[in-house]
């Protein structure tokens, strides 16, 4: 009922309204990447409008979701205007009692804090008291923040180029890429940088570049890698190109104000004959050195690891995977080793150290085998084959080991070196050719090796029964 009706004597009788209520609720959501707790404490000021409650004072009360008072009941000042203010927190509800049938009211949100936007409703919300009823106005804020990284000091770079001066035709391309632990991470607007119409600059000049700046909207760690792309830089015999990895981590901080700051470091992983830095070191900016030798090149084997985590919790990460490339017969190798061993890393990207031919290597051919790698139970490196014993599944035999399969694949690589007549001098070159499980891969440009993840079923004792 919305009224009491009291019955008089001599059969009259008195209706009374019962008195209307008004509620203002609020809630908080955040953007992905924010922890709602963090602003669970942030107050909201609401501004009610009662123009028939001037000089009014009229009891109050604020309850949280689960409808407990917090604090006292108390009474909400209306003034000579018609206007009160409350600031309540997400979750909360402010109760203004005592009101009439047919009073209007109008609910706006005021000094909304820094990183707010009111989502709903559009404006404010307003409304007719309706006797022995309770009329919601319910507000709903939603928080993010932005940031960004200057690329011109967190992702600078430089070029620098030795054994003769620029000409005309030397291109070198760079690339950013967000690590695969992070795929989605936000990049530059332009993820390659290509360094050229540099002809006639002297040997060894250091030319300096930048990828642009980076914008976030969510607080996290973010990875990316610079490296240099032999695929989209311009191939001038006797160049040999970069192997240098560059690894830049950012660590975006929410400042709970609609701000967000973005430090950042620079490590280098490997350097440009394409080792490993151990440690990795801490560095200012990447710097990749290319050289010219008319009477050797380098050579740096080179693939990729195609990953596929069915857990969505085993990212690829440096050193999840390994690989080795043995010598077929007298094939040149580093000085002093008999096999190389390298890991992926966390772009998928694989390279091992740079392997050198001379001139007195035109008119040969020298042959590389490259295998997928696990430890034995002796702590040794043997391949794939023989460090896992195979099961069937239907028609394929796979090798899994702790949920991991394995990539059994034997890689061969034949190397023709010759030379090409440059000006007036013979340049040494090679020309690599990919063969996978012996069967030419003609348009490869380098190996590739195909693992899966998929977490292995545990059984609890309680699921027997």
């Amino acid at each position: 009922a919305n009224a009491i009706n009291m019955h008089l004597g001599n059969n009259g009788k008195l209706s009374v309204e019962l008195p209307g209520t008004l509620a203002i609720s609020k809630t908080v959501e955040v953007a992905g990447g924010y922890t709602l707790s963090d602003y669970a404490d942030t107050l909201f000021t609401f501004e009610v409008n009662l123009p028939n409650h001037k000089s009014a004072e009229l009891d109050a009360v604020v309850k949280n979701a689960a409808g407990e008072i917090q604090g006292a009941a108390f009474k909400i000042a209306v003034d000579v205007n018609g206007k009160a203010t409350h600031s309540i927190k997400h979750g909360e509800t402010l109760y203004i009692y005592g009101l009439s049938k047919g009073d209007t009211y109008e609910v706006i949100e005021t000094n909304l804090p820094a990183g707010f936007t009111q989502t709903d409703p559009v404006g404010g919300a307003s409304g007719t008291i309706a006797a022995g009823a309770t009329s919601e106005a319910k507000f709903v804020n939603t928080y993010s923040a932005a940031g960004t990284l200057e690329g011109s000091t967190a992702l600078a770079g430089a070029k620098v180029f030795t054994g003769r001066d620029w000409n005309a035709t030397d291109k070198f391309a760079f690339l950013i890429e967000a690590a695969n632990a992070n795929p989605n991470a936000p990049l530059p607007e332009n993820t390659t940088l290509v360094v050229e119409n540099q002809n006639g600059t002297a040997s060894g000049t250091e030319i300096p570049f930048n990828f642009g700046n980076i914008a976030y909207d969510a607080p996290g760690t973010y990875v990316y890698q610079i490296y240099e792309s032999e695929e989209e830089s311009g191939s001038n015999p006797g160049v040999t190109f970069s192997q240098a990895l560059y690894e830049v981590t950012v660590t975006v901080t929410d400042g709970k104000n609609g701000t967000l700051t973005a430090t950042s470091s620079m490590t280098q992983v490997t350097n440009d004959a394409g080792t490993a830095v151990e440690p990795a070191a801490t560095v200012g900016k990447a710097t990749f050195t290319n050289t010219f030798s008319a009477t050797e090149t380098g050579w740096n084997p080179s693939g990729m690891k195609s990953y596929t985590d069915n857990s969505g919790q085993k990212p690829l990460e440096r050193d999840l995977f390994n690989f080795r490339l043995t010598p077929v017969g007298s094939a040149p190798m580093p000085e002093g080793a008999t096999s190389l061993i390298t890991t992926a890393d966390a772009s998928g990207s694989v390279a091992f150290g740079r392997i050198t031919f001379s001139s007195a290597d035109v008119g040969k051919t020298y042959t590389y085998a490259i295998t997928e790698v696990v430890k034995n139970d002796a702590d040794e490196w043997v391949d794939v084959k023989d460090g896992i014993t195979p099961t069937t599944v239907g028609s394929a035999v796979v090798y899994v080991k702790d949920g991991m399969t394995y990539d059994p694949s034997v890689w061969t690589v034949e190397v023709a070196v010759s030379s090409e007549t440059v000006g007036d001098e013979e340049v040494v070159k090679v020309t690599p050719t990919y063969k996978r499980n012996g069967e030419t891969q003609a348009s490869a440009t380098g190996f590739s090796f195909i693992n899966e993840y998929t977490p292995e079923k545990v059984t609890l004792a309680g699921d027997a029964f």
